[in-house]
C-alpha cells in the first residue's frame, strides 16, 4: 500500500481514536495493535512526523494499558514462592532430559 494511501485510509481512524478516549481494555489493545503493528510493518516509506504522530498516539494507548498493574512486594512475592516454582515443577522432565543431554555431550 502507497504511504499517502495509507495516510489517507487511516486519518479518520486515528483522529476518531483522539476524539474519543475509551477505558476498555479490549479496545485499548486493539487500538495499541491498529497504531503500532501495522505502520510499522514499514517505518520507513512513512513521513517522519507520520511516524512522530503514530508513536505518540501508541504511547498514551500503552500508558492507558499498563497503568492500572501495580508492581507491589506481594506481587514479587507471589512470584517467588509460588508461580515460579510452578513452572519449574510443570517444566521437571524437559529440565531433566536437557540436563541429562548437557551431561552425555560433555562426557
Amino acid at each position: 500500500m502507497k504511504e499517502a494511501v495509507f495516510v489517507k485510509k487511516n486519518t479518520e481512524k486515528w483522529a476518531e481514536y483522539e476524539s474519543t478516549p475509551t477505558n476498555d481494555p479490549d479496545q485499548l489493545t486493539e487500538r495499541f495493535y491498529r497504531t503500532h503493528r501495522r505502520p510499522f510493518l514499514c517505518p520507513y516509506f512513512l513521513p517522519k512526523a507520520t511516524v512522530q504522530y503514530l508513536n505518540g498516539l501508541t504511547s498514551q494507548f500503552h500508558q492507558k494499558l499498563f497503568s492500572n498493574r501495580k508492581k507491589t512486594i506481594e506481587r514479587i512475592a507471589q512470584f517467588w514462592q509460588f508461580e515460579l516454582p510452578l513452572l519449574m515443577y510443570e517444566a521437571r522432565f524437559k529440565l531433566l532430559y536437557a540436563f541429562i543431554f548437557s551431561l552425555a555431550r560433555v562426557y
